[in-house]
């Protein structure tokens, strides 16, 4: 088995390293110095040996055996080195806040028996960036066995990755201690956890024939023809009307009563700038959570959705196709720090009485103000907006600590100061604003029930 390894050696000269960090010698020995450990106190032991043999010849045998017994130590736990071998075994997919199964293979293939085995392994699919894992028995010589680790997938959605596995080998006494790093990297693709809220309220389309909730037995099903139309994302194959499409060379659709009831438009700001937080307790992720929710409610009720962000656009689509893209997308979806708006051009032919949903951080930058007021227009026209905008600093002030918990209050008064101007000025024209907080318990629908009442659709 060729498995790529690097063992590093222990550096004997650290043992006896002494840092001269203080002028106060006593300090320098008892606090900031290396000389106090097992290989020190053998040195030790073997020079008074050989001193004290030349008085008594006995002192010479003991010499001479910790001497060998040093040395088959160091010689016995190199061969561990190379014959010890690590191999783990991760899902390829998986979803957040799910708990994973990793599978390691341990071979020890030397003749020595392999005890208090146990390494870090350094993955950012969790909060704290690694977990520990210790077999807790010993391995025989030439044996290989099976141990199995749970972890959380708490640390948000995206490409997480393990890193090479680094196992620390010591001898049985401590006196020496080897590095082995297994090269192989992992990664794993995790994707959203979708959490369930309330359907809120939209607008209706003109487009819509008799819209409101289906009394058909599959949404969006319908026998009664109305018209054709050119193919859309989302829409279903079984739709294809195959006779026009060959005449026209366009993919073209028939469409039926019942088909839609209005266009929704998700428009994220997911600007670099804008964010704050870390992994899961992020304004980034939570952002992309609400808008998956969000757009899982609206397919249902076989809506077409977009989405339109930075540098993330997927334009009008419905049913499941539209979902797997978007969570797809999502998952993949990386952040960038411009100051460019032309993205919201997408936001210039939006259909007659359409839906928006506006999701934000709460930080005031000139660019979310341009937003805003575009989204001021656009109610103003006819369409109906409703903006979410997600609070961090709570949970930031509870996860920081020192100078910089007092630089996270003062943002948080200064940007609710500034959103309080806008927010008044948007209650006059019947703009509403949810704020929703960032939590490590989600609590996404409890939030939705208290914050967005008016808006819940009532079955």
């Amino acid at each position: 088995m060729n498995i790529r390894r690097k063992i590093l050696l222990p550096q004997l000269l650290n043992y006896i390293k002494i840092e001269f960090k203080y002028y106060n010698l006593n300090n320098n020995l008892a606090y900031n110095s290396h000389i106090y450990n097992n290989f020190s106190f053998f040195c030790v032991l073997m020079v008074l040996s050989f001193v004290f043999g030349f008085f008594k010849p006995i002192f010479w045998v003991i010499g001479l055996s910790s001497l060998v017994l040093v040395v088959f130590l160091y010689l016995k736990t190199l061969k561990l080195c190379q014959g010890i071998t690590v191999q783990r075994k991760i899902p390829k997919l998986a979803k957040e806040r799910r708990v994973i199964e990793i599978i390691y293979w341990i071979t020890n293939e030397t003749a020595f028996p392999m005890m208090n085995l146990s390494f870090t392994e350094k993955f950012d699919g969790v909060q704290a960036g690694y977990f520990n894992v210790c077999p807790g028995r010993i391995i025989p010589p030439h044996t290989k066995i099976q141990y199995s680790k749970k972890v959380m997938l708490d640390a948000g959605m995206g490409v997480k990755t393990f890193a090479p596995i680094n196992v620390t080998l010591k001898d049985e006494i401590g006196i020496f201690e080897f590095d082995v790093n297994f090269r192989a990297s992992d990664e794993i693709e995790v994707y959203p956890f979708i959490d369930d809220i309330p359907p809120l309220k939209a607008s209706v389309s003109p487009d819509t024939i008799e819209y409101g909730f289906y009394e058909i037995a599959k949404r969006g099903d319908s026998n009664l023809f109305i018209g054709t139309r050119e193919y859309r994302s989302g829409d279903p194959v079984k739709h294809i009307n195959w006779r026009l499409t060959k005449k026209t060379n366009k993919v073209i659709v028939n469409e039926y009563e019942k088909n839609t009831n209005t266009f929704v438009t998700l428009l994220l700001d997911l600007d670099l700038g804008s964010q704050l937080g870390f992994g899961e307790l992020s304004t980034w992720e939570a952002a992309k959570d609400l808008a998956l929710s969000i757009s899982m409610n609206e397919i249902r009720k076989n809506n077409l959705i977009q989405i339109v962000s930075n540098n993330l656009y997927i334009p009008f689509g419905s049913g499941k196709n539209q979902m797997m893209i978007m969570e797809k997308h999502f998952t993949f979806h990386e952040m960038v720090n411009s100051s460019e708006l032309n993205y919201l051009r997408h936001l210039n032919n939006l259909p007659e009485k359409g839906q928006i949903y506006y999701i934000c951080p709460l930080v005031m930058t000139p660019k979310s103000v341009e937003i805003l007021e575009l989204l001021r227009k656009l109610k103003m026209d006819g369409q109906s907006v409703v903006i979410f905008v997600l609070d961090p600093y709570e949970t930031l002030v509870q996860s920081i600590k020192g100078d910089m918990k007092i630089g996270i209050r003062e943002m948080d008064r200064h940007a609710r100061e500034e959103f309080k101007n806008l927010e008044m000025k948007f209650q006059k024209i019947g703009l509403p604003i949810i704020h929703l907080k960032v939590k490590k318990e989600k609590m996404l629908y409890e939030q939705v029930v208290k914050n967005a009442q008016n808006l819940i659709e009532v079955k």
